[in-house]
């Protein structure tokens, strides 16, 4: 009889059912003052529902999650946490239809992943802290393409983006912006450039022929945006058209240099000749209420022109 107590007890020490471990158990996940706290109990209407493996009363192993609009994980746990391979669906609300499916750490999406957009977009890639970080690709749904670095989610570092014609641009991105890099047509031909961030377009303007020679002279155009800093007006690449006065057209030595245009936050426009950064030569001033100045300009200064205010018009002569 002794011996049977003592096999019986055997069995009973070695029994998963008194074992922190258990299969196909169910918790709820509760919100709590001091954080989420994994219980026993719970209302489905109200609590994230879990089924799977447990162990010291938390997720760990394989398991499911439903939260309360449907948002559902299948996939692997560590101490209460998604932690492996797994694969999250979103239910009701903004991101519904969106789905990722890949490597999890401490609860977010951290490692090699697909994320899938409900209206067919497509990013597959590194994963750092819930956002694309490292290399990946990302396929829009009607065939544009970007491979390369990606940093907080944006595009941030070389990459190559192809448009659904076959154009490319092929280079350093900063920020989403193309940065350092070139352009290419379908056909492999560069067809432009970025410096800084500012597009540059060579194209030859004026032609004198020397002969034995051809000399060509090289225009530069792209954007810059001028604003008020350190008490002095001054020209930058980067700008928020909303605030600052974007120019685009001809660009030399950092300025607007040749012909472009000049659009004020406020609806003020002018098109016409620049020097040195300056309006300089003919050009048209419209204001936002329709009024215009037509005629010529002399170092950002009405030179010798004509004001046109609805049925009024008048001549300036030399600046007067």
């Amino acid at each position: 009889m002794k011996h049977l107590l003592i096999i019986f007890s055997i069995l009973l020490l070695s029994s998963p059912v008194i074992a922190d471990n258990h299969k196909g158990e169910t918790l709820y996940l509760w919100k709590t003052s001091s954080g989420d706290v994994w219980k026993g109990f719970g209302e489905k209407d109200i609590h994230p529902e879990y089924k799977g493996d447990v162990e010291n009363g938390k997720p760990n192993g394989l398991g499911v999650i439903i939260n309360t609009n449907k948002v559902k994980y299948v996939g692997e746990w560590r101490d209460g946490k998604k932690q492996g391979q797994g694969t999250f669906t979103y239910g009701k609300g903004k991101w519904e239809g969106e789905k990722y499916e890949g490597e999890f750490k401490d609860g977010y999406r951290h490692g090699q992943g697909t994320y899938t957009w409900s209206d067919g977009d497509k990013y597959v890639g590194e994963f750092k802290d819930d956002k694309p970080n490292g290399k990946g690709t990302y396929t829009w749904s009607d065939g544009r393409k970007y491979e390369g670095e990606f940093e907080d989610g944006i595009k941030h570092g070389q990459g190559t983006w192809t448009s659904i014609k076959g154009y490319k641009y092929v280079g350093e991105w900063r920020e989403n912006k193309s940065w350092n890099g070139k352009e290419y047509d379908k056909k492999g031909n560069i067809i432009g450039k970025y410096v800084n961030g500012v597009k540059i377009i060579e194209e030859p303007v004026v032609v004198v022929e020397k002969k034995p020679m051809v000399v060509v002279e090289k225009r530069q155009t792209g954007v810059l945006f001028r604003r008020w800093e350190n008490r002095q007006w001054r020209w930058f690449r980067n700008g928020n058209k909303k605030k600052d006065r974007k120019y685009v057209g001809d660009i030399r030595n950092g300025g607007p240099n040749g012909q472009g245009t000049l659009i004020f936050p406020d609806g003020d426009k002018y098109v016409g000749k620049f020097k040195d950064g300056v309006y300089h030569g003919q050009g048209t001033y419209t204001f936002h209420d329709g009024a215009k100045y037509v005629g010529e300009f002399k170092d950002g200064k009405v030179w010798n022109g004509t004001v046109y205010n609805g049925n009024l018009e008048y001549k300036i002569v030399n600046g007067k």
